[in-house]
């Protein structure tokens, strides 16, 4: 009967031990998945930091095919382009609208397979010689860690604005 008694007294604190491992693995399985979450995330800002400074400050582009998908779709204000070809003569024509071209990242933002960016393009405007300043906004959605969809949008009054011209008028 005292056997009984041990093994009576022991069983509730090896079943609590056994709730505890569960529990323990079942929280250490969401750590890890919240692990490879952040630094799927914390990838993908710099695939963007990356595209960045090797396509805008470098002119090397090449970098589109690493960090684009051959079918993503960019969104370019109003125009959509279906092709990473036509995304990239989009990108060459920005580029070629300037000299002595530089971008900056003034903000990044990454949750899950969105990053989120507010960027600044400054240069000379080739066709008048000034200074202009064009900021934009992207949102980049990433499917193994290549960009798969792009919205930028120009704030395109401030374009009209340095060039002092009108704008055309909105509907």
């Amino acid at each position: 009967m005292k056997i009984i008694t041990c093994y009576s007294r022991a069983l509730p604190q090896a079943v609590g031990m056994l709730v505890l491992w569960a529990v323990m693995g079942c929280v250490s399985e969401s750590a890890n998945k919240d692990a490879d979450a952040i630094s799927s995330e914390a990838r993908n800002k710099a695939t963007m930091h990356r595209f960045i400074e090797e396509v805008y400050q470098q002119g090397n582009m090449g970098a589109f095919d690493e960090v684009f998908s051959e079918n993503c779709v960019l969104h370019l204000n109003e125009k959509t382009a279906e092709s990473l070809e036509t995304a990239k003569r989009q990108i060459r024509m920005i580029i070629g609208m300037y000299r002595d071209i530089q971008v900056t990242i003034d903000d990044i933002i990454a949750e899950g397979d969105l990053v989120a960016m507010r960027t600044t393009f400054k240069g000379i405007f080739r066709r008048n010689g000034n200074e202009m300043t064009l900021p934009s906004i992207s949102f980049c959605r990433f499917k193994d860690e290549k960009v798969i969809e792009i919205w930028r949008a120009f704030d395109n009054a401030s374009i009209f604005e340095q060039l002092e011209i009108k704008p055309p008028p909105t509907n």
